[in-house]
C-alpha cells in the first residue's frame, strides 16, 4: 500500500490499488455508481404525468399604465390630481388602487399621496387614502410622516 501526503491539509491519502480486502469486506471500487432512482421510474408514467401539466399564462389583472407614469418631479397621476384638487379623479384613482402599492408611491421629495392630501388640506382624501391602504408611516425626505405635517 502506498501512502501519499496530501498537499493542502497534511492528511494521509491511501492508494488502494495494491491493497487486499479484509475478511467479509469489500474494497470501494472507483466504478461504483450511485443509483439516483430515475432509472427505476417507468418512462410511460413520467410522460403521462408531464402531459397532464400545464402552465397558465401570467395575467396581470391590475396593470394600469397610468400607475407607472411619473413626471419630472416623480409625481404620479394621483399626486397631480391631489395637487390640482381634482377630487373626482382622486376618488376614482383610489377606488381602482385599493390596497395597491401605487397608493404609497413617493415622488422625488419622497412625498406620498397621503403627504400631499395633508399639505393641501383635503381631509376627505386623507380619510379615503387611509381606508384604501395608504401607509401613514412613510416619511418624506425631511423625515416627516403625514402625521408630522398635519
Amino acid at each position: 500500500m502506498e501512502i501519499h501526503r496530501a498537499a493542502h491539509h497534511g492528511q494521509m491519502d491511501y492508494d488502494l490499488d495494491n491493497m487486499e480486502a479484509k475478511h467479509g469486506k469489500t474494497l470501494p471500487c472507483h466504478d461504483d455508481r450511485f443509483d439516483s432512482g430515475v432509472d427505476s421510474l417507468k418512462e410511460d408514467m413520467i410522460s403521462t404525468e408531464f402531459d397532464g401539466l400545464t402552465v397558465s399564462e401570467a395575467v396581470s389583472v391590475d396593470y394600469e399604465p397610468w400607475r407607472s407614469e411619473v413626471n419630472e418631479d416623480g409625481d404620479t397621476f394621483l399626486h397631480l390630481a391631489i395637487i390640482h384638487e381634482a377630487t373626482d379623479c382622486v376618488l376614482q384613482t383610489i377606488s381602482l388602487s385599493y390596497n395597491h402599492p401605487f397608493l404609497n408611491a413617493q415622488n422625488h421629495q419622497r412625498q406620498t399621496a397621503l403627504h400631499l392630501a395633508v399639505i393641501t388640506e383635503q381631509p376627505q382624501l386623507v380619510d379615503k387614502l387611509l381606508m384604501a391602504g395608504a401607509d401613514p408611516l412613510l416619511a418624506d425626505d425631511r423625515g416627516n410622516t403625514p402625521l408630522h405635517i398635519a
